[in-house]
């Protein structure tokens, strides 16, 4: 029984050292909880005071707009695209947090209109955040999406 639980505690610890690295790989971008489920809420927020990417970038945008889609492994966009580029029509519009950062609560099943074989495929979102009007980005570094799995 020892055994067990020692198991168990170190598969914790291992988790969270692994969910701790994946923010810092990204850390102008994090969604909470750290994994996604298709079925379950999750909170993508957006720093954009972060000079974590070396692409583009959002200068004081009053809005920010989440431009993602939702795919398996051979493409994150695959399944379903949500967002109007360039239009400021409410369509992916993120929650202004007053301090730089933007977040946006979805649940990926209904947000993205998943059929059941889509949402049981699904393994990662694509993303590209805007301003209003389009004319600004923030990318991942090396200019591309930022992917979440």
């Amino acid at each position: 029984m020892a055994f067990f639980k020692k198991y168990i505690a170190m598969k914790k610890i291992i988790f969270a050292f692994l969910l701790v690295f994946t923010i810092h790989i990204q850390a102008q971008i994090s969604i909470n909880p750290g994994a996604f489920e298709v079925d379950q809420q999750i909170t993508i927020t957006v720093d954009t005071n972060s000079t974590d990417s070396d692409c583009n970038g959002l200068i004081s945008p009053s809005k920010v707009y989440m431009h993602s889609g939702i795919g398996d492994d051979s493409n994150a966009f695959g399944f379903s695209v949500i967002g109007n580029w360039g239009q400021d029509d409410g369509v992916g519009q993120m929650t202004n947090n007053g301090d730089g950062t933007f977040s946006i609560t979805i649940t990926p099943e209904t947000y993205y209109g998943l059929d059941a074989s889509q949402a049981s495929d699904a393994t990662q979102l694509g993303i590209v955040f805007r301003n209003a009007d389009g004319t600004e980005e923030l990318k991942d570094s090396g200019c591309s999406d930022f992917i979440l799995r």
